[in-house]
């Protein structure tokens, strides 16, 4: 897709609280919002024509372990190479930063697995890695 920029800027609370109900999860309070923003290392907007219709977020320790976390595209530009786009910038990001070696890992919800490969990562478990595990707290 043509006019697609991508830049490295936090979302207005409002359309991150849009963008994330676009992707079905959940919505958090603006003072969780400002938590999570100053605990990001960066985030990715896609732009069309100047409007925001993606977002991706990076965290870690900045050097040697990176996370990739809540890609969201708007449904209507999805299967356009915008979520790529948006994962290929935050891979630019960690690479910039990694001083000999570092890992991104990242949570794929069910289905999305094969878009992540089209990106480079490798599926758990394998012959050399055991799965993925996560733990969810609900207060």
């Amino acid at each position: 897709m043509k006019n697609i920029k991508y830049t490295y800027e936090v979302p207005s609370y409002p359309m991150w609280c849009e963008l994330r109900n676009i992707a079905g999860w959940e919505t958090y309070t603006k003072s969780t919002y400002k938590k999570v923003v100053a605990n990001t290392l960066c985030f990715v907007l896609a732009k069309h024509n100047g409007k925001i219709i993606g977002m991706g977020r990076l965290l870690g320790d900045n050097v040697t372990s990176f996370y990739i976390q809540g890609i969201v595209v708007k449904k209507q530009y999805q299967h356009q190479g915008i979520g790529t786009g948006i994962v290929t910038e935050l891979l630019n990001y960690a690479k910039q930063n990694t001083l000999e070696f570092s890992s991104v890992h990242l949570f794929a919800h069910k289905g999305t697995e094969l878009f992540y490969k089209k990106c480079g990562f490798i599926q758990q478990p394998n012959d050399t890695k055991g799965a993925g595990m996560a733990f969810f707290i609900h207060s």
